[in-house]
C-alpha cells in the first residue's frame, strides 16, 4: 500500500511540485498520512456535517503545510457518498475554536463559520474517485454529509510540510 503510493508520488514528480509550493525542499507527514473513511450519518437529529476545522491547530504554530486530499469514491454533492465541505476564501491565521456555539472544543463555532463565510459561498464539490484536491493548514472545512447518503466515502490524505518547519511533527522523506 505505502510503498505503491509513494511510487505514483514518485511518478508525477510531486516532490518537485510541493518543493517549488515552499520554495525549499519538502517531507511527507507520516502523522497526517492516513486513509480515511468516512461513513453517512444514519440521524441527522443533531445537523448534518463534521466538525469546522483547520488542520494546523492540531500541527503546531509555525507549520507550512499543503495537504492533497484525494478521494478513492465518487463522493460530494449529489452522490451517494460524503465529500468535503469548505469555506472557498483564503484565511491567514488559526481561528477562534470552541467557542461561538461550537459543540466540541476542537470545532470552529456557527457564528465564526457564517461571519467567516458572508462574502463567499460554502461549497461542497462533487468528486470523481482520484481527483485530488489541494488545501493548506488554514483551511476551513468539514466532512461534506447530506441527506439520504447511504455509502462511505474512502480518501486519501497526505500532509506534505516544509521540512524546515515540520518541527514536532514525524515525517518521511519521498524516497
Amino acid at each position: 500500500g505505502s510503498c505503491r503510493v509513494l511510487q505514483i508520488y514518485r511518478k508525477y514528480a510531486l516532490k518537485q511540485v510541493f518543493d517549488e509550493f515552499f520554495g525549499e525542499p519538502s517531507v511527507i507527514a507520516t502523522r497526517k498520512w492516513v486513509f480515511r473513511l468516512v461513513e453517512p450519518i444514519k440521524d441527522y437529529g443533531g445537523g448534518i456535517g463534521g466538525g469546522w476545522h483547520q488542520d494546523g491547530q492540531f500541527m503546531g504554530e509555525g507549520i507550512r503545510a499543503l495537504n492533497m486530499w484525494v478521494p478513492l469514491t465518487d463522493c460530494g454533492q449529489g452522490t451517494p457518498a460524503p465529500g468535503i465541505t469548505l469555506i472557498p476564501k483564503r484565511i491567514e491565521e488559526i481561528v477562534e475554536y470552541g467557542t461561538r456555539g461550537a459543540k466540541l472544543d476542537w470545532v470552529v463555532g456557527g457564528e465564526l463559520v457564517a461571519e467567516l463565510s458572508r462574502d463567499v459561498n460554502i461549497i461542497s464539490p462533487n468528486f470523481a474517485a482520484g481527483d485530488a484536491l489541494f488545501f493548506d493548514h488554514y483551511s476551513l472545512h468539514r466532512s461534506g454529509h447530506e441527506i439520504g447518503q447511504s455509502k462511505n466515502r474512502y480518501a486519501l490524505e497526505s500532509w506534505f510540510y516544509a521540512k524546515s518547519a515540520h518541527a514536532a511533527n514525524s515525517v518521511i522523506p519521498y524516497f
